[in-house]
């Protein structure tokens, strides 16, 4: 089954712009002489917009993507500053301040969440109508 017209034009027009978007900071990068990464996790802070545009939240299998998700970011959590103090010829004892460091950070911030995290949650939420996909994920969750 072939998608509509409109439907591949749209993909083609967003693709089009993501290009032109990621052009754009890497131009301005360029020509000032740095790389384009900084610009393009600021725009991607910026800019983006979560789960609001993905329109999958109520899909059973939601679950499980974003447990994969957060798994996932709590590994690159220690992984990466271990990375980053190997990449900078960093000693022996630089990797395990940093590993210990990056360890100590997530299990503060677990510890948080687990504690506390229906007020943090109910305090992001604030204002999210019965139509936003937070909502129908929240509500999904607490029926389960």
């Amino acid at each position: 089954m072939s998608a509509p017209a409109h439907e591949v034009s749209q993909i083609f027009l967003e693709l089009g712009a993501t290009v032109l978007g990621l052009a754009v900071p890497g131009r301005i990068a360029s020509r000032f002489g740095f790389s384009a990464i900084p610009l393009y996790l600021l725009a991607g802070l910026a800019f983006g917009n979560g789960f609001s545009e993905l329109g999958w939240s109520n899909n059973p299998e939601t679950p499980a993507v974003l447990s994969v998700l957060v798994l996932e970011d709590l590994a690159m959590a220690i992984y990466l500053p271990l990375n980053a103090v190997l990449l900078a010829g960093g000693s022996t004892h630089k990797i395990a301040v940093a590993g210990l460091a990056a360890i100590a950070t997530v299990a503060v911030i677990l510890l948080i969440a687990l504690r506390r995290g229906k007020q943090i949650s109910g305090f992001f939420a604030h204002g999210i109508g019965r139509n936003h996909p937070a909502h129908n994920f929240r509500r999904a969750k607490e029926n389960a």
